[in-house]
This record gives C-alpha cells, sequence and structure tokens, in this order.
C-alpha cells in the first residue's frame, strides 16, 4: 500500500490508507486514545480502542516515527474533518528519551539560547518551520524574478586569495601551508562575470570576523549578490533592486499567509508608488530636524539615525523601506564622478539596512589608482584587473542579506532567529564552541587578571590567610558576606559532566531550583562533585573556586542575586588570594546562565 499524506485523507473517506509521520500527542481518555501524527503537511488524529495497541503505545514519546494503516472517517471535532479508526500501528522508530523543548506546545517557551543549542529539535516546532518556509518562498521569488529579467545565475567561490573588501574583518585559512581568506563578499566576482553575461546573480556564503554579539549580525550570513552592465547610472540598478523587493514582498503575500498567521506578525509595508529615495544629505538635515544631532561630519548612519529615517519613510510614504543614496565615502570599486560625489545607495528596511549597492569603477587606469588610494596593492586583484583591462561596460549593482532581510520583514528579534544553523562570536553552526580549557590554580588566576585587564577593568588583588569558609573570606576583605561570589561545582549523575554555580557567599544553594533549570536542556540528576575529584581534574581546592568555569571547561549558572552588592569579591583559584572588583566589572566579564537557585 502507498503511504497517503494527511492533507490528502479527505480525499478518501471510508477507505483504508496507510500514513507514516511523527508521534505530535498522544492523549488517553478513559479507555480510548487519541493519537495525534504529523507528516510534512499536517496532522490527523487516530483514534485507538484497542486495549493491546494502546499498551504497546502509552510509552512512547514525542518525536516516535510511526506507521498507521486506518479507515478514514469523517469528523467534526477535527481541524481536517476527518480522524482515523481500526488502526494497526507500526513502531519504525520510538522515542523514550525526555525532550529538552516542548515542540508540541502553541509557543516555545525557551530562551534563544537553548532553542540554538537544540536546533535540530526546535527546528521540529511549528513557528520554527514556519520563519524558514517563508524564507524558502523568498529565495524563490528572488531567483524567478531574476530569471524573468534575463539574469544569469552564477556559483562563485568562498575560498578566495585575497580580500575583496580590505580592513581586518577577514577569517585567514591555512591553505596547504599557505594563507587564503573567507571571502567577505562575491564583489569581485560577479564584477568579473560582466565580461562573461553582462547580467549575473547568485546566492552567496559570506563571512566576516567581526567581533559583535549584535541581534543583527552574524559571523557567516547569504547575500543575494546582483550585478548588471551597460547602465545608464546607478538608478538603474534601485530599480533593479525594488522590483526584486517587491518580488519577495508579494510572493510572501500570495504563497505565505498560513505561516504569517502561525507567527502572528504584519508583513512589512511596502508603498504601490515608487520606494522612497533620499540622498546622504537630504538624509542628515531628516536627523538633524528630528534628533537635534550636528551631523555636519557624518559620512555614515548609525543604527539610531537608520530608525529616525525607516519612521519618516513610514509616516511620510507608509512605506518601511527607504532608499539613501550618494553616501560621502565608498569602497575602492565605486564609482565617484567628476564632483566627487559617490554614485552608491543603501536600502533600509523598519530599522536597519538590508541592501547596498551603486555603480562601479569601469575603468582600469582609475581602479588601479582606487585600488592604491585605499592602501591595497593592486597585485592581490590581478585577476579582477584582467576584466577591466580587456574591456568592461559601465555596470553596478547590489547585495543583500538574506537572514536579516527575513528578520525585518517578518518582524522578529534576532536574526538568529531568521538563520537555520547560525555562527556568531560564541557558536559555529547554532553549537557552542568549547571554549579554552585552562587547568591548574597558577593557570586560571593569570587567565582571570587577564580578562580584568583585557577589558579594562577596575580590580583589586589582595593576599591573605587561607579561608576556606565564606564567613573568614569577608572577614578578611572587610566586606558583607554577600558580596563574596560562591563558586560550586556540582555533576550530572548519569553523564558524569561538570557546572558550576555561583551564588551569594551568604546564601543556601537551592539544589532543586537549579535542577529545574538545568533538566531544561539536559535530563541528568545533580550532585556535589567530590573535592578529590576537583583537585584532580582543575587543580582547585573547595573554597578557592574563582566564579569563570567556562576558563576551565565547564557550563556556569549564575543566581540573580549574585550582583545585588556594590561590591564584589571571590577567591581566585586560591584560598590565600581574592580579586575585588566594583559590581559592574564582573557583570562585564562573568557570562553563564541565570536564575534563581537559592533558599
Amino acid at each position: 500500500m502507498e503511504r497517503t499524506l494527511i492533507t490528502e485523507l479527505s480525499t478518501k473517506l471510508n477507505k483504508e490508507v496507510k500514513i507514516q509521520g511523527w508521534l505530535y500527542n498522544f492523549r488517553l481518555l478513559g479507555k480510548i486514545g487519541f493519537l495525534i501524527i504529523q507528516d510534512r503537511h499536517g496532522r490527523a488524529q487516530v483514534v485507538i480502542d484497542d486495549e493491546a495497541e494502546l499498551k504497546n503505545l502509552k510509552h512512547l514519546q514525542v518525536g516516535s516515527i510511526l506507521e498507521v494503516i486506518a479507515i478514514v472517517n469523517s469528523s467534526s471535532k477535527t481541524e481536517t474533518g476527518v480522524e482515523l479508526i481500526s488502526p494497526k500501528v507500526k513502531i519504525i522508530n520510538g522515542v523514550s528519551a525526555t525532550w529538552p523543548l516542548e515542540i508540541n506546545k502553541s509557543e516555545l517557551t525557551a530562551s534563544l539560547e537553548v532553542i540554538l543549542e537544540n536546533r535540530a529539535l526546535s527546528l521540529r516546532h511549528q513557528k520554527q518551520k514556519a520563519i524558514f518556509e517563508v524564507q524558502a518562498v523568498m529565495a524563490q521569488a528572488y531567483r524567478a524574478h531574476m530569471i524573468s529579467k534575463d539574469v544569469q545565475e552564477y556559483f562563485g567561490p568562498v575560498i578566495l586569495a585575497s580580500s575583496s573588501e580590505g580592513g581586518s574583518e577577514i577569517f585567514k585559512v591555512n591553505y596547504f601551508g599557505q594563507e587564503a581568506i573567507l571571502a567577505q563578499s562575491n564583489q569581485l566576482y560577479k564584477q568579473m562575470l560582466i565580461g562573461v553575461y553582462e547580467r549575473v546573480f547568485a546566492m552567496s556564503k559570506c563571512f566576516r570576523a567581526e567581533n559583535s554579539n549584535t541581534r543583527r549580525h552574524l559571523t557567516e550570513v547569504v547575500q543575494y549578490e546582483f550585478e548588471m552592465g551597460f547602465i545608464n547610472d546607478f538608478y538603474d540598478v534601485i530599480d533593479m533592486c525594488e522590483g526584486a523587493v517587491r518580488a519577495m514582498i508579494k510572493a510572501i503575500s500570495l504563497n505565505c499567509q498560513k505561516q504569517l498567521s502561525l507567527l502572528g506578525t504584519n508583513l512589512v509595508q511596502i508603498p504601490d508608488s515608487q520606494i522612497p529615495r533620499i540622498t546622504f544629505a537630504e538624509a542628515m538635515e531628516i536627523i538633524t530636524n528630528k534628533t537635534g544631532e550636528d551631523t555636519k561630519n557624518w559620512d555614515d548612519l548609525t543604527t539610531e539615525s537608520e530608525k529616525v529615517l525607516c519612521d519618516y519613510a513610514r509616516l511620510k510614504y507608509s512605506s518601511d523601506f527607504i532608499f539613501i543614496t550618494n553616501y560621502p565615502k565608498g569602497k575602492f570599486y565605486t564609482y565617484k564622478d567628476d564632483t566627487g560625489i559617490y554614485h552608491n545607495f543603501d536600502l533600509l528596511c523598519r530599522e536597519a539596512e538590508i541592501v547596498s549597492g551603486g555603480r562601479r569603477v569601469d575603468n582600469y587606469d582609475v581602479l588601479v589608482n582606487s585600488i592604491k588610494t585605499n592602501n591595497l596593492n593592486p597585485d592581490d586583484f590581478k585577476e579582477y584587473l584582467s576584466a577591466f583591462k580587456f574591456g568592461m561596460p559601465p555596470h553596478g549593482g547590489f547585495g543583500m542579506g538574506f537572514e536579516r532581510f527575513t528578520t525585518l520583514a517578518l518582524g522578529l528579534e534576532n536574526i538568529r532567529e531568521a538563520t537555520l544553523f547560525p555562527s556568531d562570536t560564541k557558536r559555529v553552526a547554532s553549537q557552542h564552541l568549547q571554549a579554552l580549557t585552562i587547568i591548574g590554580a597558577e593557570s586560571i588566576k593569570k587567565t582571570i587578571k587577564g580578562l580584568f585587564v583585557e577589558h579594562d577593568l577596575e580590580f583589586q588583588v589582595l593576599k591573605h590567610i587561607p579561608t576556606p569558609t565564606s564567613e573568614e573570606a569577608a572577614k578578611v576583605r572587610n566586606l558583607n558576606i554577600n558580596s563574596g561570589v560562591k563558586a560550586l561545582i556540582l555533576r550530572d549523575k548519569k553523564t558524569g559532566n561538570n557546572i558550576l554555580v555561583n551564588i551569594p557567599a551568604g546564601a543556601k544553594l537551592d539544589i532543586k531550583k537549579l535542577q529545574t533549570k538545568y533538566n531544561k536542556t539536559s535530563p541528568g540528576k545533580l550532585e556535589f562533585e567530590k573535592p578529590a575529584v576537583i583537585s584532580e581534574k582543575y587543580g582547585l581546592t573547595v573554597g578557592g573556586i574563582p566564579p569563570f568555569g567556562e576558563i576551565f571547561g565547564i557550563k556556569t549558572y549564575i543566581d540573580n542575586n549574585v550582583f545585588s552588592e556594590t561590591n564584589l569579591a571571590f577567591n581566585n583559584a586560591d584560598l590565600e588570594e581574592s580579586i575585588i572588583c566594583p559590581n559592574h566589572s564582573l557583570q562585564k566579564i562573568l557570562t553563564g546562565i541565570n536564575g534563581d537557585f537559592t533558599s
């Protein structure tokens, strides 16, 4: 018997069918069980009244892979209008483990940190799936629009011999003993291809070694790339950009109403008339009038000013989009006319930039000179320059942030929500990087002091007699006992893995509260680690453990009351040495999972 998809069940009333999918929910009402099975298109209810069948299934957890052969019956109590009766259920792959997330609830209540740490599972939640279904429609619409405009798709490299942008935000790669870099953009390659195809587009991976942890930034992104030759001016490029944006918004509106409703979001507004276009100089005037800021020497927009301009566009033009043109600076490849005006632009959406583009330099000699003026070496751009040496038409293009546009179009809070497996300064492909583990009291001491120095934070090192208890430590420091930060190491009984929890020195750990928080990501039961094991594994003595668990390779938890005092202190990997610092200094460098862990 062939498999029937759940959305097809209504066409097979009173017939026997076979469905396959995941167990989404299982409810028992007296002697009757209700299985909810989910496949790629929908969910179906399976009614079970056979006692032996119920006994066979009741141990299963959400996510179990099942096959059901049953009769399709009409039902007024289900969303689909049908249910399956008289079933024979086959367990293909049963799940018995406890889930770290509740994916069968209407809301995924876990923190973003937990969602990303369990990305393979969190993506099964209906709202998480919906984001990427919309994103796929956007990508399909972009490709279809470009093809309709006679634009050739290409697939560019991501390992390069030299940077297309210059600057220091570059990931370097040891390439068989020589240095290569990961592409910051596909800029040079799409320009070279103008000499081949005249019009090109791509969806390319780009990498930025930017040490930024904002809700807008990632280290690995996808760019919608576009470049076209034989332009009259850079407004030809702006027109193509606007056309692509309109095509994507229209596709979402036509094909994603179910997803938009599920996400409870209002799709980004685009005006029926042309998207507003203003020069950078006009933008400065608007910002000054709205905020009173002196923008006379500005050469770029700030985060706050982008929001001001988007608010202006929304109020004046009923548009969440606005083009800003003619910035007073540009990249080495940006065209500048005889009056010194750069022919470039950004497209802002809701509160941030999603597109950068403009006309490019097309004259070989001018380009070589521009490379030199930007303190770059023309020898590093030989292949790129050859395309200009042998004839390049007037051309221009743009790059559009794939994940950022998704984030802003759907009104999401963080770009990581619009990225399947995000990479940033703390994680690669959604998984936290294993911290560099420091073992031994002297090495840990040195590392912690280095953290304070590196971040230019105020701190004091105090040498004193051994202080094995919190009371003794408070006395020699001449501080309130709750100014002390007490670090405790526990272990997971099942896995043997350690965690560290920080609490005020005068408080008592409530292990049940900590256990509840811990079990949101790990199923094991916690107990205190043995002092001998702590000494053997980390070179530390109980009472002298510093609060920075990640330094020696273990997950850190921080009680909400730790930062309640003005000045804080902790034993620095030694019973005879304390670090005393202002509250704000420790907050700057101590990271972990926060919660209420004391009684």
